[in-house]
């Protein structure tokens, strides 16, 4: 009988033994998923932070496609103002000629 009690004892402490352990592994199991749930959160703030520079990148492009687009008018219309004082710059020539020759 003495046999059987120690048996029963080396059973239950093999038990205890087994139950400190899966709470160990639980404690363990749930800062795991503790850490999971910020990094998840983490994760989400930065995806977000990603999508508003994002926009905001595809707004600041629209915006120098947009001034690309008027440089390039404001250009052309320089151009064409250099040819029309090209153009004149002749006819000033003559003009100043023929004042010359009247002196």
């Amino acid at each position: 009988m003495e046999a059987l009690y120690d048996k029963f004892d080396q059973t239950n402490a093999k038990v205890d033994a087994v139950g400190s352990r899966v709470d160990a592994v639980s404690e363990r199991v749930t800062t795991i998923a503790s850490v999971q749930q910020e990094h998840g959160n983490r994760l989400e703030e930065m995806q977000h932070t990603l999508e508003y520079h994002a926009a905001k990148q595809d707004s600041t492009t629209s915006r120098l496609n947009h001034m690309s687009h008027q440089l390039g008018r404001l250009e052309d219309n320089q151009r064409k103002h250099t040819k029309r004082l090209d153009s004149h710059d002749g006819k000033l020539d003559e003009i100043l000629g023929l004042l010359r020759q009247r002196e």
